[in-house]
């Protein structure tokens, strides 16, 4: 089984599209490739902010976005078949 042990790059930007929401986006990467490769298709998780866990796909370069979200702190999870999950610690938009 492959691992996204430094699999994922996460940039996190706290945007203010409105007093109080934010965004976190970013790219997941293979892990351990000499060439950074994006992952599409990822399954992300994004849990914390007081809300219910959002979920959302990678693009095909990898890319995502979860918009929209109230100030606080959030933990992120990545699968895809194949590889070993990976999740961040804590952190706050």
């Amino acid at each position: 089984m492959r691992s996204l042990a430094a699999g994922f790059v996460v940039a996190l930007a706290a945007l203010q599209l409105a007093p109080g929401a934010g965004t976190i986006a970013g790219i997941v990467i293979k892990a351990g490739t000499a060439i950074q490769q994006p992952l599409s298709n990822a399954r992300l998780e994004l849990s914390g902010g007081g809300g219910p866990v959002l979920i959302t796909r990678t693009a095909t370069n990898g890319g995502f976005v979860f918009s929209n979200l109230a100030q606080g702190e959030y933990r992120l999870a990545v699968t895809r078949d194949g590889f070993i999950r990976r999740a961040t610690s804590k952190f706050h938009n």
